[in-house]
């Protein structure tokens, strides 16, 4: 019984986005933005009012790859060494009166 063994979601995003590189041409402070465009539409406000990531479903999904391409990027520009920290926006902290 031969079982086709398939790689997993991440690693076939990553090699579809290797395929057809769209930002490629970027500088990096350009790829910085769309990082933290991309990182800020992944998120969303719970119900216990905390910052969060969504239920998959194809909306999220749709964001969840485009995550996926931008770190893609960023290893194929840096290696594994260069955190994308810098691109992601800093969360204030909730003032307590």
């Amino acid at each position: 019984m031969d079982q086709e063994v398939f790689p997993p979601s991440h690693v076939q995003i990553r090699r579809q986005y290797d395929r057809h590189r769209y930002a490629r041409h970027l500088s990096q402070p350009e790829l910085d933005r769309g990082i933290r465009d991309v990182f800020l539409n992944l998120l969303v406000l719970t119900h216990e009012a905390k910052i969060g990531l969504p239920p998959i479903n194809d909306r999220s999904a749709v964001w969840m790859e485009k995550w996926t391409h931008v770190l893609e990027e960023m290893q194929l520009r840096h290696g594994p060494s260069r955190p994308v920290s810098p691109a992601i926006p800093s969360i204030p902290s909730p003032s307590r009166t």
